[in-house]
């Protein structure tokens, strides 16, 4: 036995703090949980599919239509290139902004831990991590999560010109300079502060401002090649009055600017305003405010990247409404950074605890930034009774893409066919969207119009074309929100044209099938609707049950369904007044692809033996569909 006292043994996780690293893993562990939790579900939402319809046409119809609606190409150059990779899942959509997001995090931590400390750089990043706009943008199919992560690139890079303000780190700064101006131009406001303390605060001899100037003009000469192309789509926005705000802009006033920065500081203005001014006080008020001069001139520049670009944001908002959620964005690295240097001048027990605390409130506060329709709820409920080749007609706007994202991904392939009806996507004009439209509806004996937030049409042309209206439902918005109070429901409707055959067919004495409407086409697995029009020619004593049969090639029955609904039974139907009677079916896999024959019978329950008989049999083949 040895003599020598047996040392105890570290924990694990004991061992596991003392990795350098560790803090900042978990952080970015985090920030992935934040932006990955509910990306594949949460519903697209109109910006989203716009930028998605955006980059639908090739690279030449992209660019023209980015220079039209002033947006830089960057993020969806990715965008474009992205789904053959990843695929078109919601999830794959928004994994760049994902790993954008992740990024922005990481430089946020490195920017705080160089020039405030570890501390700083933990408590800057894990708010970055949680906060509601990074977290929001993050999960998007929007090109913000890519400015945020070009701002923190910027801002990392100026920062270290200010250090040392060497060639390699100047051109660095450039191309994050770059970076910002092709992503979102509202960035620039940030890299304007930088350049105000740059050439105005900063202390370095002229040589290295005058390089600071021309890495900036760098910048512009990579830029220009993009800013000559859109500059002038940009002008015509501006002499028609379109770059004058958002729907949803804040307002320069006292609960207007309360607001932003509620926004800004994750919900928590009080807290976070407080360890703002707790980082101005340690650094430029104190009596015994730290010597580094370095330090101080980098919270100088993260003051002028977040409250100094606040500030001017406000001012230019009583000019142009510029202001809204998601044009506060790019400022949350540098809020974050601001919030992290003020938590690090706290003791290390009230630091934790109040940025723990802070944490723990932005992961359970509920996010609202920009509402999401029940866009897929609307998708599910045409996907219910859709059959191959039902023309989905979308009424809802600037929405209609958002729309027609989710009824794609739900809908089979099989003769799948969609119209958005906002003609500033695809059409030069209204007439020429409508053009299109009626050649849609001339060819089609089904449609469905899903409604929502414009003027209705849709419906009375429906109507003049022939179709009648079969069904309605109305789903909630989903959404709790002021500027969806006016529409707060999404109509979905379905319709069927009424052709009657030139020999409609007579079971018993009174009951006449004038058409039966069905699909040419079914996928294996699909589902589909047989539409039965009824016609009573004298009053049904019975409530008749109307059976349909699918029989394959040998006459054996392979699926059946039985009608009509139990809201309108035969005996209510109205005389000489077509009826129509749907028949709703899903096709088990294992079905065979093939011809299938339709056959309807018509019996009363006590008499099932004694249908009514058509043409002398007890029932008739009304149809076909093929399987394939």
């Amino acid at each position: 036995m040895s003599g020598k006292a047996e040392q105890p043994r570290a924990s694990i996780l004991q061992s596991l703090l003392r990795v350098p690293l560790l803090p900042i893993l978990l952080v970015l562990l985090l920030a992935a949980a934040m932006r990955i939790v509910g990306a594949a579900h949460n519903p697209i939402w109109s910006d989203e599919a716009w930028n998605m319809w955006a980059t639908a046409g090739g690279f030449a119809e992209m660019f023209e239509r980015l220079a039209a609606n002033h947006h830089p190409p960057a993020y969806f150059l990715a965008l474009d290139l992205w789904p053959a990779l990843a695929g078109e899942s919601r999830l794959a959509l928004r994994f760049l902004s994902i790993a954008a997001g992740m990024l922005a995090v990481a430089v946020v931590y490195r920017t705080g831990k160089d020039h405030f400390g570890t501390a700083a750089g933990i408590s800057a990043a894990l708010v970055f991590a949680v906060f509601e706009q990074p977290v929001y943008y993050g999960q998007s199919v929007r090109h913000y999560a890519w400015l945020l992560l070009a701002e923190a690139l910027a801002l990392w890079t100026f920062l270290r010109v200010l250090r040392r303000p060497t060639w390699a780190r100047l051109a660095a700064y450039m191309a994050a300079v770059a970076f910002v101006a092709y992503s979102v131009y509202i960035g620039l406001i940030a890299v304007a502060a930088q350049a105000g303390v740059g050439l105005g605060v900063w202390r370095a001899p002229l040589k290295s401002k005058v390089r600071l100037l021309l890495a900036y003009a760098g910048a512009l000469a990579l830029f220009a090649p993009w800013l000559i192309a859109a500059l002038p789509g940009a002008l015509r926005k501006i002499e028609a009055g379109a770059i004058t705000g958002y729907i949803n802009s804040i307002p320069t006033t006292a609960d207007g600017l309360l607001k932003m920065i509620d926004i800004l500081l994750g919900g928590q203005a009080a807290l976070g305003l407080g360890l703002i001014a707790l980082a101005v006080s340690s650094r430029f008020l104190s009596a015994e405010k730290s010597e580094r001069r370095s330090e101080r001139q980098a919270f100088l520049a993260v003051l002028a990247c977040s409250v100094g670009a606040l500030a001017a944001m406000a001012l230019l908002n009583l000019r142009v409404g510029v202001v809204s959620e998601r044009t506060l964005a790019f400022m949350t690295p540098a809020f974050a950074l601001a919030l992290g240097a003020g938590a690090a001048g706290l003791p290390p027990r009230a630091r934790n605890a109040l940025i723990g605390a802070l944490t723990v409130w932005a992961i359970l506060t509920p996010q609202h930034i920009i509402p999401r329709l029940n866009s897929d709820l609307a998708a599910e409920t045409v996907a219910a009774g859709y059959s191959a080749g039902d023309l989905v007609v979308l009424e809802a706007g600037f929405d209609d893409m958002a729309f027609a994202y989710e009824m794609e991904a739900r809908l089979p392939e099989t003769d799948r066919r969609v119209f958005p009806t906002f003609y500033e996507y695809d059409y030069p004009d209204d007439p020429a969207m409508l053009a299109a439209l009626d050649a849609e509806i001339a060819g089609s004996d089904r449609a469905w119009l899903v409604y929502w937030n414009v003027p209705q049409r849709l419906h009375e042309r429906l109507r003049d074309a022939g179709f009648t209206r079969t069904e309605r439902t109305r789903i909630p918005v989903g959404v709790d929100d002021p500027l969806y109070l006016i529409y707060p429901e999404i109509e979905i409707s379905r319709y069927v044209r009424l052709e009657p055959e030139a020999a409609p067919r007579r079971f018993g004495d009174a009951l006449t099938l004038l058409e039966a409407i069905t699909p040419e086409r079914v996928p294996i697995g699909g589902a589909f609707s047989v539409d039965l029009i009824w016609q009573a020619e004298t009053p049904l004593p019975l409530d008749y049950t109307t059976a349909l049969f699918v029989l394959d090639e040998g006459g054996a029955t392979r699926l059946e369904s039985f009608g009509p609904d139990a809201a309108n039974p035969a005996t209510q139907w109205p005389t000489e007044v077509p009826v129509i009677d749907t028949h709703r079916f899903r096709l088990p896999p294992e079905l065979a692809p093939g011809r299938y024959a339709l056959y309807a019978v018509v019996y009363w329950y006590q008499t099932v033996d004694t249908p009514l008989t058509v043409g002398g049999e007890r029932g008739a083949v009304v149809g076909e569909i093929v399987v394939k």
